[in-house]
């Protein structure tokens, strides 16, 4: 090649050096023979479209995680819910298996209601001792 000569180029080779430059194959042949102005034409587009295509790229992985945030987030309380009967399902299924959960079912209620009897018993006698103190104070 003679020197300031400057060799056509097929608008393929540009794609395709544009193309492995976004890939991470850098090539700059295709620039090297240029000189001057046109030199850094050369490189201010090669590295114009560089910057584009990432930030292009980048946009449309934010767009599709974004839509795939939004499908599972959707989604999510009616899972929940299935996932949450199905063991229902299988804890009763194997329940009935169990010799004596019926009896500790009847015995926890038993307590439960003896409980509340008790916590009602002592409510009531904290009411009548409030009231008792109301009628000293009353009748003083």
């Amino acid at each position: 090649v003679a020197e300031g000569i400057i060799q056509p180029v097929s608008y393929i080779d540009v794609l395709t050096a544009m193309v492995l430059a976004v890939l991470g194959n850098i090539e700059f042949d295709l620039l090297e023979p240029l000189t001057g102005a046109s030199r850094l034409m050369g490189f201010s587009l090669f590295w114009g479209n560089t910057i584009v295509t990432t930030v292009v790229m980048l946009n449309l992985l934010i767009a599709v995680l974004n839509t795939t945030y939004e499908q599972v987030t959707e989604k999510a309380f009616t899972e929940w819910l299935f996932l949450r009967l199905v063991t229902m399902l299988e804890f009763e299924a194997s329940a009935n298996n169990l010799p004596g959960l019926d009896e500790y079912f009847i015995e926890v209620e038993s307590l439960n209601n003896k409980r509340t009897v008790e916590l009602s018993g002592s409510a009531a006698g904290q009411l009548a001792d409030e009231r008792r103190e109301v009628d000293i104070r009353g009748g003083e």
